[in-house]
Parts: structure tokens; C-alpha cells; sequence
């Protein structure tokens, strides 16, 4: 408690007066990160295309973690692999987290596949996988990419990668 009192440059009874427990603080801390962000509204993104949605989607979750790295003060990789044990950590000690998540991901899931189905239909793309699978691949190499790099303490080299491999797949499908 002290270290945290400490390093905010809060008073105990400051903390106390926002928080129960270092177990809300948690809480808060998880429930932002892993639920607030992931659901921003879509209205902010381009949902007409695919190729402007997920550039659009990639400067956002760029921005989130530079902001993140930035209240954080993170200024090495190696804090990266906070924000990636942060959620690992979460399952521990969060009951109902793994169904939050589940939640968030089948929201983040709908609206990929909306779009992919929005630009099937205006003759964008071109591909006999379904609009599932489609958006399955844009988000499976998002978290793949992120987990990878992250682990390996490169975390902020993977936007570049993300993005080289997403025009890649683009490419593959677009009519």
C-alpha cells in the first residue's frame, strides 16, 4: 500500500476516498484496460471499408498504447510485457474476468465481421472464406503479433509488422 500511495503521489486517505482496497484499484486498472478500450465505440472508426477500418482500428490501438505507455512511464520494451501479464494475472484474481473478456472479444468479433460483410457486399473483397473467417484472420494476427512481440520485448515494433501483414492479407482478398 505504501509503494502505491507513494508512486501516485497520493495521500492514503486520497486513495482510500477513490478506492476500497488495492483489490478495487486492480479492478479498476484491469476493467479499463481490458473491457473500456477494447469496446470504443465503432462510430469512430471507418466501417465503410475494410481497408479503412482496420487502419483506422490500428491508429487506435496504437494510440491507446502510447497513452498507456505514457501514464505509465514506460520507457523500455520490457514494460511492455506489463500490460500482457496484467490480464494473465487478472484470471487469477478476477473472478468473472475470463467471461468479461469473452463478452468484450464477441463485441470486437461482431463488428469486424460487420464489416467484412459490408464490404463483401460493396465488391471490396473477393474470397470463399466467410466474413467470420475473414475477420477471424484480421484478429488473430492483431493478437498474435501483439503476444509475440510483447513477450520478446518489442512490443512497440509491432504496429509496422501488424500492418505489413494485415496489407498483406488484404491484398489476398480484395476483388
Amino acid at each position: 500500500m505504501q509503494e502505491i500511495v507513494e508512486k501516485t503521489g497520493m495521500s492514503k486517505g486520497a486513495f482510500y476516498h477513490y478506492f476500497d482496497s488495492k483489490e478495487q484499484l486492480f479492478i479498476e486498472a484491469v476493467e479499463t484496460f481490458y473491457i473500456a478500450i477494447p469496446t470504443t465505440p465503432q462510430k469512430s472508426l471507418n466501417t465503410d471499408s475494410l481497408y479503412g477500418f482496420y487502419h483506422d482500428y490500428l491508429k487506435h490501438i496504437s494510440s491507446v498504447f502510447k497513452s498507456l505507455r505514457k501514464s505509465m512511464k514506460a520507457t523500455n520494451p520490457e514494460q511492455d510485457f506489463n500490460f500482457f501479464s496484467l490480464g494473465l494475472d487478472a484470471m487469477k484474481r478476477y473472478p468473472g474476468f475470463r467471461e468479461k473478456i469473452r463478452k468484450v472479444n464477441e463485441g470486437v468479433s461482431n463488428i469486424w465481421i460487420n464489416v467484412v460483410k459490408t464490404a463483401r457486399k460493396k465488391g471490396e473483397i473477393a474470397s470463399v472464406m466467410s466474413d467470420k473467417q475473414i475477420a477471424n484472420c484480421f484478429i488473430y494476427i492483431n493478437e498474435g503479433i501483439g503476444s509475440r512481440y510483447t513477450l520478446e520485448g518489442r512490443g512497440i515494433e509491432a504496429e509496422k509488422e501488424l500492418l505489413h501483414l494485415w496489407d498483406s492479407f488484404y491484398k489476398e482478398i480484395k476483388a
